[in-house]
């Protein structure tokens, strides 16, 4: 499928493939003895995910690399992902020293989702982590993490969650994969994924998520488009309808998030449209000035919904 918005690669690919998962700025080289927070969360509500801002009762951003106390000079917290659970909020999020890359995944939690506490790192490799989709099936909890530096995505299962994670196998290898995104639709279960350069979204679906994976005979979905590919939080069912949400690159990495509705999908057609405003953007000042690139959405109620957003402000 072809977007309108396609485009051909320039210097731009290359200002924005260089941030091959959250990375936006080196630190400062001014930094004090905690590193400058780059990348920091915030919480948005709505009565639903195509209509999100922030709540006037929360003072945005509630997470920063200020909490973290587990990973030594952390700048970076980003690609939230939420659950509830009984009558608690847990959060995971990417954590992260962009200077060197080193990385894990963070765990966080409230009694309200408007109050955060950083609790510790639940996933540390030996190489970059991002990106932690966690998801409930069948009451165990489980988590598909971006390791775009290695050549595989790998799924972890909760031992006893949300605190121990335990690695369970590779669920897609032989390439580098971004933000890989899981979402199970007409018994099926499908995951998006970007590649290097944030221009191209591949496709791949299974009947179990544990797998085998096949690409979709459409993939890549999208080719050489900085606007729409690379994804940009958890997909979401509204009113009947799955929307998908994507990344705009453009003019600057993470920009806004654009949603799009998948009018069709099966194991060999796909086609969706852009909902053309923004489900979130960056506001030209304060704590999301620059940009803003994820969005995951919960629905908490009858026309509401909470939603955990990254952003790099100023």
């Amino acid at each position: 499928m072809k977007h309108k918005s396609q485009l051909t690669l320039t210097l731009t690919i290359f200002t924005c493939g260089l941030l091959l998962s959250c990375s936006a700025q080196q630190p400062s080289p001014q930094s004090p003895a905690k590193p400058q927070s780059h990348w920091t969360i915030g919480i948005y509500i709505g009565p639903d995910p195509l209509h999100l801002s922030p709540p006037a009762d929360v003072k945005n951003p509630v997470l920063t690399a200020a909490d973290v106390h587990d990973l030594k000079n952390a700048d970076t917290l980003a690609h939230p992902f939420m659950v509830i659970e009984g009558s608690r909020y847990y959060m995971f999020f990417t954590t992260k020293y962009l200077k060197t890359d080193e990385s894990g995944i963070g765990l966080a939690e409230s009694d309200n989702g408007r109050v955060w506490h950083y609790r510790h790192l639940v996933i540390k490799e030996p190489y970059t982590l991002a990106y932690p989709d966690v998801f409930k099936w069948q009451n165990d909890y489980y988590m598909v993490v971006e390791s775009h530096t290695q050549t595989f995505v790998r799924l972890y299962k909760a031992a006893e969650f949300p605190d121990k994670w335990v690695y369970q196998k590779d669920l897609l290898t032989g390439g580098h994969f971004i933000s890989p995104t899981l979402i199970r639709y007409k018994n099926m279960w499908w995951m998006f994924t970007c590649v290097p350069g944030n221009a191209s979204l591949r496709l791949f679906y299974a009947k179990d998520f544990r797998g085998p994976w096949t690409e979709h005979p459409m993939s890549p979905l999208i080719k050489n488009d900085l606007h729409t590919a690379r994804p940009a939080g958890r997909p979401f069912i509204l009113n009947g309808k799955l929307y998908r949400l994507g990344m705009d690159c453009l003019p600057v990495y993470g920009y806004q998030v654009h949603a799009f509705e998948i009018t069709d999908i099966s194991t060999k057609t796909y086609a969706e449209k852009m909902i053309e405003t923004p489900v979130v953007k960056a506001s030209g000042h304060g704590w999301n000035a620059e940009t803003m690139h994820h969005v995951d959405a919960l629905q908490t109620g009858k026309n509401q919904w909470i939603a955990a957003v990254d952003a790099l402000g100023n």
